[in-house]
């Protein structure tokens, strides 16, 4: 998963290079709108089990219920997985 956020930060970073072979801003694009997919659809996931608190390109903050299995797993059309990474009993949330 590490390799996929690394490979699509470097492809977006070369693609917006004016002196680029292959300067695109129409791919530029592409990346940040499968991004913004991912996002969404992990939040409509998260918005059905529990309530969001941060939403970042790497990850999603949220509440979930005591009765959250530890062992869950999330079906994606893609090739990211989602994981449980805790729980944690407080976390606190600099302004």
């Amino acid at each position: 998963q590490l390799a996929h956020k690394c490979i699509l930060n470097s492809f977006y970073g070369y693609v917006m290079r004016r002196g680029a072979r292959w300067y695109s801003m129409e791919m530029a694009g592409v990346v940040t709108q499968t991004g913004a997919n991912i996002i969404r659809d992990a939040r409509h996931v998260v918005d059905q089990i529990g309530r969001p608190l941060e939403l970042d390109t790497d990850g999603i903050w949220c509440i979930l219920p005591s009765t959250f299995p530890e062992n869950f797993t999330v079906e994606t059309k893609c090739s990211i997985y989602f994981e449980v990474d805790g729980p944690y009993r407080c976390m606190v949330l600099p302004f």
